[in-house]
């Protein structure tokens, strides 16, 4: 569980994502969540805001991917397929 300051962060990371990328609906309230209840889960622009790839960091997801530690989902594949990403990093999520 990370501290209470980097959850703010955590959180305003999410909330920078523009819609068109992120849309409101179940994918982005499972990241919130996720969030808010202290995983370590992050989204940035690798390569940019303009020209890169918007991507989440999980850490549970990267600690059950060893021996790479590869918690980096592109946003697009988390929106379609958030429900099996959570299963895979062995947490549980409910989202209206």
């Amino acid at each position: 569980m990370v501290p209470a300051d980097e959850i703010e962060g955590n959180l305003e990371s999410i909330e920078h994502v523009p819609r068109r990328i992120l849309p409101e609906g179940a994918a982005r309230d499972a990241l919130l969540a996720l969030t808010q209840r202290g995983e370590d889960v992050y989204v940035y622009a690798s390569g940019g805001e303009e020209l890169g790839t918007w991507c989440v960091w999980i850490e549970a997801l990267a600690r059950v991917r060893r021996p790479e530690c590869n918690g980096r989902v592109a946003l697009t594949e988390w929106v379609t397929s958030w429900h099996e990403l959570v299963a895979e990093a062995g947490l549980t999520v409910e989202v209206r």
